[in-house]
């Protein structure tokens, strides 16, 4: 029954955007987030399927002008998911992710009006009147909870965790003030670098891995000379340690592109 109210939830294709429209549909979907009491055990098909639609769900929450409603909203999925275990968070922590970015981004941007025609509400296209929200939304706090979801995730997906971690740095850079979150940012990467050395064993995979981290950081112009110094030599310290020739002679000749980046011409 849960799996059919929350498919029926994403077939009608409405934002929700009511603490109390989500607060009823988390506790009717809640055979969905938490092990059964009673012992009993899904089949691996019908668990996947179950959390793949909760993690589409996470994608549906917004609100189209206050951003502390939206936040709430967030953290109260997050509450709720924070009880499931690794088994299901390894679905619904990278959709909750994906959905404080796209917080920050409101923020960072906010809609100038609303346009009826893009806003879907719960009740006939009127939102709901809600009671203003306890919590308070900022950038800070979204990144915060950000690194919480990976120090999650991290010994059980550290492939995953590398990837957001390198996701979220690059959504730092990405809004128009970075000021006071510059240090969160070079925490992100330095995670991604001690994920690359401590859980990345195969060559070939921290040929991926290395590429990925200096792909993202050739772009980012949120750290200061003395951080991206720091995260480029780290970057040519690892090609170099490569095993193989080949692949340390090409990981070298990629990470040596960090120094003549936008960073470096833009003088930081």
């Amino acid at each position: 029954m849960a799996l059919r109210i929350c498919k029926a939830v994403i077939k009608d294709n409405k934002i929700i955007s009511s603490a109390r429209t989500v607060d009823q549909l988390l506790e009717f979907i809640k055979p969905l987030l938490m092990d059964d009491e009673q012992g009993g055990k899904e089949e691996s098909f019908e668990f996947e399927e179950g959390q793949e639609s909760v993690a589409r769900l996470v994608h549906m929450i917004a609100h189209p002008s206050n951003a502390d409603n939206y936040y709430d909203l967030l953290l109260r999925f997050k509450k709720m998911f924070s009880k499931g275990g690794v088994a299901r968070q390894k679905y619904t922590y990278p959709a909750l992710f994906f959905a404080l970015i796209r917080l920050s981004v409101f923020i960072n941007y906010p809609p100038e009006q609303l346009r009826a025609e893009e806003v879907k509400a719960d009740n006939d296209g009127d939102f709901e009147a809600e009671p203003a929200p306890t919590v308070q939304a900022s950038q800070p706090k979204i990144f915060k909870n950000l690194s919480e979801l990976i120090g999650a995730l991290q010994s059980s997906q550290p492939d995953l965790t590398l990837r957001l971690n390198l996701q979220a740095a690059q959504a730092i850079n990405n809004l128009r003030q970075v000021t006071g979150l510059e240090d969160q940012a070079y925490e992100f990467m330095s995670n991604a670098y001690i994920i690359f050395e401590e859980e990345v064993t195969e060559s070939e995979a921290k040929v991926v891995a290395l590429n990925l981290i200096v792909s993202t950081l050739y772009t980012l112009t949120c750290f200061g000379g003395d951080n991206f110094d720091t995260l480029s030599a780290n970057a040519v310290s690892y090609s170099n340690k490569l095993l193989k020739k080949n692949l340390q002679a090409e990981a070298i000749c990629l990470a040596s592109h960090l120094y003549f980046c936008t960073s470096r011409k833009q003088g930081t």
